[in-house]
């Protein structure tokens, strides 16, 4: 599911970021003020399935893209997986991208495939990082990568929240 919207969720400012100990997030929306920014969210919504979703904030620009869809992953790890791989697919390839996700364990792992170390052929999930691999390393735009607390105000975390179990049914 795509979801074209013409409100836009506020941006986390540097203050809030901080006081909740996303400090990697507050300095990269600081050093990159125009960026795109992505928020991703994975959730297990039913015993068989999982839903996953990416919001797309373009700067400067009217609205917000919603990308949701159900994914046969029983458990919310491979769903945050998924909706990395969404954020990446539809944000504007040349664009500033800053990826904001409240899955550490996940980001850990999109490390790794950045860094090239990801050993694919042992991992549960090689298929979605393979595809997060490439598209990554085929964006010509640079793409940053923080962490963010869940549930404590920051809007496009909600809304992706929110999407996971609109793209779920």
């Amino acid at each position: 599911h795509t979801h074209h919207c013409s409100h836009k969720p506020q941006r986390p400012c540097q203050a809030d970021l901080v006081k909740h100990g996303c400090h990697v997030a507050a300095g990269l929306i600081a050093r990159f003020p125009e960026a795109e920014i992505g928020y991703t969210d994975g959730s297990q919504v039913h015993w068989d399935h999982s839903g996953c979703a990416a919001v797309l904030d373009y700067y400067g620009e009217g609205g917000t893209i919603t990308h949701a869809m159900r994914v046969r992953e029983s458990s919310s790890y491979p769903a945050e997986l998924w909706a990395l791989y969404l954020v990446l697919v539809y944000a504007r390839p040349s664009s500033v991208l800053i990826v904001l996700s409240d899955c550490s364990s996940a980001l850990q792992k999109i490390a790794a495939v950045e860094q090239r170390t990801c050993a694919f052929y042992s991992h549960t999930h090689a298929p979605i990082l393979r595809q997060i691999s490439h598209a990554l390393h085929s964006r010509p735009g640079p793409t940053h990568f923080a962490h963010i607390r869940s549930h404590v105000g920051f809007a496009g975390n909600e809304w992706a929240a929110l999407s996971v179990r609109l793209g779920a049914y």
